[in-house]
């Protein structure tokens, strides 16, 4: 399913599915999927199915993820979506500008160094120059 709400588009197609529950319950006229996604730019939204086939997404903020992920998932899936990487380390996925993109290929090829250690180097403190 795909959707735009206030002028951001959510696609079940192209998100990255975080995990799903069977919410039905007891009542069969309540069946109903619910489905935690999380977009390239790292907002979540959640998509729900009736058993009547309505669907419905509806965006929510890191925390209602979180929430609705630790009451949904089971402790291996919850962990994998929301807990920090070994060392203090994330993996992160974003889109740049070209100018930006052509920056950071420009200090690769200076330094030799990978991505990850143009970005560290990028927003490392600066050592303060010697006074004398």
């Amino acid at each position: 399913m795909r959707t735009v709400i206030n002028h951001k588009v959510y696609d079940t197609a192209t998100a990255k599915l975080v995990g799903a529950c069977d919410c039905s319950g007891d009542s069969p006229s309540a069946a109903h999927v619910e489905a935690l996604f999380r977009k390239r730019t790292g907002e979540h939204f959640l998509f729900a199915r009736t058993a009547a086939g309505y669907e419905n997404i509806s965006p929510c903020s890191y925390d209602d993820a979180c929430s609705w992920a630790s009451a949904h998932l089971c402790g291996r899936a919850f962990e994998d979506a929301f807990s920090k990487a070994e060392g203090g380390t994330y993996r992160i996925d974003c889109t740049v500008s070209a100018a930006c993109k052509a920056e950071i290929d420009r200090r690769r090829a200076v330094s030799g160094h990978t991505v990850a250690q143009v970005v560290e180097d990028a927003f490392s403190p600066s050592p303060s120059p010697s006074r004398g």
